[in-house]
């Protein structure tokens, strides 16, 4: 801007100098992603455009109205399912990126009897008790069952009547069996206790 008077001799001069910002974008395509209970996923966020120097970032957890992160990145544990939502501000210039965290259901063991879940129980001497392991959850598939009398293995598969638990049955006292099932995918695996006391 030149400044007359139509007077003063020399005019002045002011000087605004306007930078026009490039647009932001996140360039990573963040997608609907299914997890294995327990299990963490990094996301790191790439964008261009604006000044990287201002950038403020948000994500956050839409099913749960909280935020997660501040930072380029997220290690989010997958506990449930959650939608998120990547903002990405630099002053005026916005973008953003919504996405689903699908979680498969935790695993959950049981132990069986031909009449259902097997509870604490009590049998007489010599009887004979059928067991068997089941679970749920996970992938629902590549099970993975150990079942223990006391520490001892006694057995690596779905059913739990080996010769170790039939001596058991035969001899007396109180025992407790336990129940661990994992599979190929989820972090952590579950267990059950039962106790069963012979008269």
């Amino acid at each position: 801007m030149i400044l007359h008077d139509g007077c003063t001799s020399k005019p002045d001069t002011a000087y605004v100098i306007f930078l026009q910002r490039t647009d932001i974008e996140i360039q990573i395509n963040l997608r609907d992603t299914l997890l294995c209970s327990g299990n963490n996923l990094c996301y790191k966020a790439k964008v261009s455009g604006g000044d990287p120097s201002k950038y403020q970032w948000q994500w956050k957890d839409m099913t749960h109205n909280n935020i997660l992160s501040a930072k380029d990145s997220l290690v989010p544990k997958a506990t449930q399912n959650t939608k998120i939502q990547l903002t990405l501000k630099n002053g005026c210039l916005a973008d953003t990126n919504t996405f689903n965290i699908f979680v498969n259901p935790p695993l959950k063991a049981s132990i069986l009897t031909d009449k259902g879940k097997l509870n604490d129980t009590m049998v007489c001497f010599n009887q004979s008790l059928k067991l068997y392991s089941s679970g749920k959850g996970g992938t629902g598939t590549g099970y993975n069952f150990k079942g223990y009398l006391d520490k001892t293995l006694i057995s690596n598969n779905d059913t739990l009547h080996y010769n170790i638990f039939d001596n058991f049955l035969k001899s007396g006292g109180t025992k407790t069996l336990k129940l661990v099932l994992n599979d190929n995918c989820t972090k952590d695996a579950d267990s059950v206790i039962k106790t069963i006391k012979v008269i």
